[in-house]
């Protein structure tokens, strides 16, 4: 969804991009979406990779607002809600090899892409999501839309979407 909303709205040249991703959160240390070992990842195995958008040499990741729920639940403690955007060339080359906060680590080696991303970009339910969040996003300072969903009759309900705070940038 990011990168339908960072093509379209922003005019930029963006790719989805499936591999292994570590970050040093702050107050919570490194937490690293990676099989252990050098041991073979297979699609559908959770935690063997992560997704990412890279746009014009930048790493955006939609999903570090969710860190802090996932550091949570691992028992690593809080962190604060913030959006991770960095240049793609500031990446660590190994995960040992950083552990100062707002480091980073990306390798997209040795997963097929299409694998991991084929399953879920042939449904259509994902085609169709994927629109409506392009539709429904405005650039700021404009104030998002109402969504709606439209049943096999043609008749349309409003949906209601909750939003979590972003508090900053890495």
């Amino acid at each position: 969804m990011g990168s339908a909303i960072l093509s379209r709205h922003y005019k930029l040249d963006t790719r989805v991009v499936v591999g292994e991703a570590a970050y040093c959160l702050p107050k919570v240390g490194v937490v690293a979406f990676s099989q252990p070992n050098n041991a073979v990842r297979r699609a559908g195995e959770i935690g063997a990779f992560h997704c990412w958008v890279e746009a014009n040499g930048w790493l955006l990741d939609f999903s570090s607002i969710a860190f802090p729920l996932i550091a949570k639940a691992a028992g690593f403690g809080t962190c604060p809600f913030l959006m991770f955007q960095k240049p793609t060339h500031k990446a660590a080359a190994a995960i040992p090899e950083f552990n100062a906060e707002s480091e980073f680590y990306i390798s997209s080696h040795g997963i097929n892409q299409s694998e991991v991303t084929a399953p879920l970009t042939a449904k259509q339910a994902f085609i169709d999501l994927v629109q409506i969040a392009a539709d429904w996003y405005r650039k700021p300072p404009k104030p998002m839309g109402g969504v709606g969903l439209r049943d096999q009759h043609g008749n349309t309900k409003p949906a209601f979407l909750s939003s979590q705070r972003i508090l900053g940038v890495w």
